[in-house]
C-alpha cells in the first residue's frame, strides 16, 4: 500500500536573491567539469548553486555524504584551491550491512538504491594532482561514521547519501553536530523523495523553524546557513 507523501513546508528562496542579501559579490568566476548528466547526478542547476556557495563562501573543509560517481565532488574542489573535501561513501560489498535501511518507505518511483552503492569510478581520478591530493575518500556508511573528531570542524556539508527517512535524518544530526557556527549544510532531494522530505521537515520544525533555513527554487535543495549562534 502507498504512504502518503510529505508535503514540504521548509519555505522558498530564490538562491540568487539570498546572495543579494548577504551583500556577497556576485562577479564570481566558476569553472565546471565533467557536465554529463547520469542517473544519480544533481542537475545542473543544483551543481551550480553548490558551485557558487563553494565560490563565494570558500569553506576549508567540505565534507560530503553520498559520493556516487564525483561529480559533485570534483566540481566542489576545482572551484576553491583552498579546500580539503572529506566525502563519504558506501562500500560495494553484499556482506555490508547499512546502520539504517537504502529504501525509502513511500519511495513511489519503486528505485533500488543498491545500484547507486559504491561506485568506485570516481571522477577526480587522472585529474591535476593537486585536486586529487584534497579529496579524501571514507568508504563508510554515514551512520556508522565516529564524528567525533570532525565536531565543528566542518565548514560546507552536502548531504546526499541515502534517501531514506531514517538515514536522512541521522544524517542531519550529526551534520549539526560537525558544522561550525558560521558553517553552511546543503540536502539534496527535498519534495522528491519522501523519506527526505519527511526526515527535513521534522529537523525544520526541531529547530524552531528558522530563518536561515530555504528550500531554492527550481532545485530539491535545501540549505542552511549558521551563524555564531548555532544551537547544539
Amino acid at each position: 500500500m502507498e504512504t502518503d507523501r510529505p508535503e514540504p513546508i521548509i519555505p522558498r528562496k530564490q538562491f540568487i536573491d539570498l546572495i543579494e542579501e548577504m551583500e556577497l559579490d556576485d562577479f564570481a568566476t566558476i569553472n565546471f567539469k565533467c557536465l554529463k548528466y547520469v542517473s544519480g547526478n544533481i542537475s545542473m542547476t543544483e551543481l551550480f548553486y553548490i558551485v557558487m556557495a563553494v565560490s563565494l563562501f570558500r569553506p576549508k573543509h567540505i565534507m560530503e555524504f553520498g559520493t556516487f560517481n564525483g561529480r559533485t565532488t570534483l566540481n566542489m574542489a576545482i572551484n576553491y584551491e583552498g579546500a580539503i573535501i572529506t566525502t563519504v561513501d558506501l562500500p560495494r560489498n553484499k556482506k555490508h550491512r547499512t546502520k539504517f535501511p537504502l529504501e525509502d518507505k513511500g519511495n513511489l518511483r519503486k528505485l533500488d538504491e543498491t545500484g547507486y552503492v559504491g561506485n568506485k569510478a570516481k571522477l577526480w581520478q587522472g585529474q591535476d594532482p593537486e585536486i586529487v591530493g584534497r579529496i579524501k575518500q571514507i568508504w563508510e556508511d554515514s551512520a556508522k561514521i565516529q564524528f567525533e573528531k570532525y565536531r565543528d570542524e566542518i565548514d560546507f556539508l552536502f548531504i546526499d547519501a541515502s534517501h531514506s527517512y531514517e538515514n536522512c535524518k541521522n544524517d542531519s544530526y550529526n551534520g549539526h553536530k560537525i558544522i561550525k557556527k558560521n558553517g553552511i549544510i546543503f540536502w539534496h532531494d527535498y519534495a522528491g523523495w519522501p523519506g527526505v522530505t519527511e526526515a527535513l521537515n521534522e529537523y525544520y520544525l526541531e529547530q524552531g523553524e528558522p530563518d536561515n533555513m530555504f528550500w531554492f527554487n527550481d532545485t530539491s535543495i535545501v540549505g542552511r546557513f549558521f551563524n555564531e549562534s548555532k544551537k547544539t
